[in-house]
């Protein structure tokens, strides 16, 4: 909102989180979140293992210049979830300690994440097909996500044909 109206951004306009932070900055009691269906955004799947892992590693190195700490927040607590799913999964075939502590700790997350995406998907009206992908995605996700937060730690990427190097 400016001055009590609601600016209106045509899809058409990249929208990225830094517009949305220097829009918070400086009117940080007039931003507000939209929960309508005509303010979501789409945008083309990427078609390759390749592509996705070249935009995820993008996001993460983007995600250090972020000036809001509830991103920086958010994500460090998501890679710090992932991780412990990931230690939580070989201690459970370790049987290094008792293996239902393990077991709830890798439950607790998936039930956590089922329940925040379930809600975002009722509000927006998604299709169940999607849901059900979930729990294909909730065992592939952790491993994903945190092999592209150490390789983007470490590798360059990719994106419209330009390479940028760490």
């Amino acid at each position: 909102m400016y001055g009590g109206t609601i600016i209106y951004i045509p899809k058409k306009l990249r929208f990225d989180i830094f517009l949305f932070e220097k829009f918070y900055e400086k009117y940080p009691y007039r931003v507000h979140f939209l929960k309508s269906n005509q303010a979501i955004v789409s945008t083309k799947a990427i078609k390759s293992w390749k592509g996705l892992i070249q935009q995820r590693m993008r996001w993460a190195a983007k995600s250090s210049s972020y000036t809001l700490g509830m991103g920086k927040f958010v994500g460090i607590i998501v890679l710090l979830m992932n991780l412990a799913f990931i230690i939580c999964l070989v201690g459970l075939f370790n049987d290094q300690v008792n293996t239902h502590y393990y077991f709830y700790c890798m439950l607790l997350k998936f039930l956590v994440d089922f329940i925040v995406i379930k809600q975002i998907a009722v509000s927006y009206h998604s299709n169940s097909k999607k849901i059900k992908a979930y729990f294909f995605g909730s065992l592939l996700y952790p491993f994903f996500s945190s092999y592209v937060f150490f390789k983007s730690l470490t590798s360059t990427y990719t994106w419209k044909e330009r390479v940028f190097k760490r």
